[in-house]
């Protein structure tokens, strides 16, 4: 079956193609009851109005593109729902893909959306190289979750948790809980939020005259439970700062079959406050980032930037996280 057009649309209402445009685009020069008719009799063919056609000539589709990880992670997810409440408000359509941390997959992403005319890009980078190529496309683009090092800065807008800060009041929080042998679980610099939380962690520990002790994981997600109930790194280690809550989830399941107690063995903390977090027993201290808002702060920056031109200077904005102590410290 073809795609009903607007030429139908006109000969069934018997008016002119310009007509049936004026009508659905709710322009001027076309009268109530017309405009009515043709609506019906474009509701009653089953007329879907062609956007790629209609942003060539408006250049505008009122679409975004967001670009995530893994929108599994309950941190991405709401996030994601924080970018919902304003484009949603603002009368945007937001197209999600996932790169399932694929360096390749972001960079077909990006292309895809591109070439859809969307009206700007909210970017959650998997590294900071490949970003730089997107700049090519002059598309408003904010980048969210991480900012790269003071040695890397780039031109475009972020905004991101101060991981550093977050995790420099995590570890600080342990040290004078008492703990000594506290070691840092996670991705190491490769990851681009990674870092941030590496560094806190390590000034942190050097701060306080102790010896940083990293445990390398590939995996941040639940199964980290897998790497907690083999590996021998945990032992003489009286505290673990995870790199996320899904480390740190994974690692107390595992904890607790391997008998080793929390936090009367190890003190355990995660990053980033997820739902599930409040609801374990027991309940996991961890850094919240304010991810909802987050999301919010990104869309804003993007519209934003959308109604404005590319000759402003680059914005970055850094939210607080705070630190909320459970039963597993």
């Amino acid at each position: 079956m073809s795609r009903v057009t607007l030429r139908d649309i006109a000969e069934r209402a018997s008016v002119s193609i310009n007509t049936v445009s004026r009508a659905l685009n709710d322009k001027s020069g076309v009268s109530e009851e017309t405009r009515k008719r043709i609506v019906e009799i474009a509701d009653e063919l089953g007329y879907m109005q062609n956007l790629v056609a209609k942003g060539l000539v408006t250049q505008s589709t009122n679409v975004i593109g967001v670009v995530v990880s893994d929108n599994v992670n309950p941190y991405f997810s709401e996030v994601i729902q924080g970018i919902s409440l304003v484009t949603q408000a603002r009368g945007l359509t937001q197209l999600l893909v996932n790169t399932w941390y694929s360096r390749s997959a972001e960079r077909e992403a990006v292309n895809l959306l591109v070439q859809h005319r969307v009206d700007g890009l909210i970017l959650f980078p998997i590294d900071w190289s490949q970003v730089d190529d997107y700049l090519r496309y002059r598309i408003p683009m904010v980048c969210v979750g991480a900012i790269p090092p003071c040695s890397e800065e780039k031109p475009m807008d972020m905004v991101a948790p101060d991981d550093f800060g977050g995790t420099t009041e995590a570890v600080e929080y342990l040290v004078r809980s008492g703990r000594k042998r506290i070691a840092y679980c996670g991705p190491g610099e490769e990851s681009i939020s990674g870092v941030h939380r590496l560094h806190g962690y390590e000034r942190a520990m050097k701060a306080a005259g102790l010896e940083p002790i990293f445990i390398r994981m590939e995996a941040i997600t639940f199964d980290a439970y897998r790497f907690g109930l083999t590996s021998s790194d945990f032992k003489d280690i009286d505290a673990v700062f995870a790199f996320n809550d899904m480390i740190a989830i994974g690692l107390l399941r595992a904890f607790g079959e391997r008998g080793i107690a929390v936090p009367e063995d190890i003190a355990l903390v995660g990053y980033d406050d997820i739902q599930l977090a409040r609801y374990l027993t027991p309940a996991l201290t961890t850094v919240r980032i304010p991810k909802e808002e987050l999301g919010r702060e990104a869309a804003s920056l993007l519209i934003q930037r959308m109604g404005g031109d590319f000759s402003q200077p680059s914005v970055t904005r850094l939210l607080p996280t705070e630190l909320i102590v459970r039963e597993t410290t």
